[in-house]
């Protein structure tokens, strides 16, 4: 009786040091975010986003390309295209070429931009990765780790118990050598139950929070990129944010407690987590690169104007 009573406290005192024992992460003194969005943050010239009343083509462009004008919207460059589309000449050699190459300018300036943002979250995306792969080899080694331990255990058990038979030694031997292996093995059951599978990450510029909350109020999106990500060539059209956001609603169905550490300012990640976090970064930085299919065109379109 005494036995039971004793085995039984034993279970009960492993069991809640295991439950009741605060939640550890790995540590890591690699930075999450450092240098990939850092020149973007200090940069104060992406503050003010640009505004315009109406996305409705003026007369002058009635029959040019909806998307060339929107592209236009987005550099600032709608007065400069004005003027090269209502000047008198109407072939290329004619047009101003200070206002032609003020055009270029301000194209290859938004296409450096978007090689700005793209870098910074191909940067924090392989961050993620990296981690992500950090923490499976860690929990790796220390389930591996702990099951050895617990075959060890078991056969440890074994070998007792046959020697003490082999002595011709009391059965309350063979017990006590059942139950205290029995305690280690449940022991290790709990320790590998409890690994801590988690990191701390901190990530105060958080993009996706960003786009979700349509925030850029740090300034990290240049205005041309913002504007272009944000906005639609027509009334009829969908922004490529919102088809973004709903990519991300239908095909990553989080649970509450993960959406509330992905977009926010940090908090628990696990390998999964960092998985997803780097597959929604990759798909924001691929949504953002389609922006140089239009500066190819719109490039395309004053080279043969």
């Amino acid at each position: 009786m005494v036995k039971i009573k004793l085995i039984n406290l034993l279970i009960t005192v492993c069991l809640i040091s295991g439950c009741v024992s605060a939640p550890k992460f790995i540590q890591t003194d690699l930075p999450f975010q450092s240098e990939c969005l850092e020149l973007l943050i200090l940069d104060d010239s992406y503050k003010e986003p640009l505004s315009y009343s109406s996305i409705e083509k003026e007369d002058w462009a009635a029959d040019l390309d909806e998307r060339i004008y929107f592209l236009a919207l987005a550099i600032e460059g709608k007065e400069e295209l004005r003027e090269i589309m209502t000047g008198k000449a109407i072939n290329r050699g004619d047009v101003d070429f200070f206002l032609l190459q003020k055009m270029l300018q301000k194209l290859n300036l938004a296409s450096l931009e978007v090689s700005a943002i793209t870098s910074g979250l191909d940067c924090e995306e392989e961050k993620a990765e990296q981690l992500a792969s950090f923490l499976e080899r860690k929990v790796s080694i220390k389930e591996r780790n702990l099951t050895v331990a617990a075959i060890i255990t078991g056969a440890a058990i074994s070998v007792v118990s046959g020697a003490i038979l082999l002595a011709g030694e009391s059965d309350k031997y063979i017990e006590i050598a059942a139950i205290t292996g029995g305690l280690v093995e449940v022991w290790l059951g709990l320790k590998i139950l409890r690994l801590e599978k988690k990191m701390a990450i901190e990530h105060k510029s958080n993009v996706l929070q960003m786009i979700r909350d349509q925030d850029n109020s740090q300034g990290i999106f240049p205005p041309s990129v913002w504007y272009y990500f944000n906005n639609a060539p027509s009334l009829e059209e969908v922004s490529l944010r919102d088809k973004l956001i709903e990519r991300w609603d239908e095909f990553h169905d989080l649970p509450e407690d993960e959406f509330g550490v992905l977009f926010s300012d940090g908090g628990a990640y696990d390998a999964e987590m960092l998985d997803t976090r780097a597959e929604l970064l990759d798909q924001l930085g691929a949504q953002i690169t389609l922006m140089q299919q239009d500066i190819l065109r719109f490039q395309r379109f004053l080279l043969n104007h």
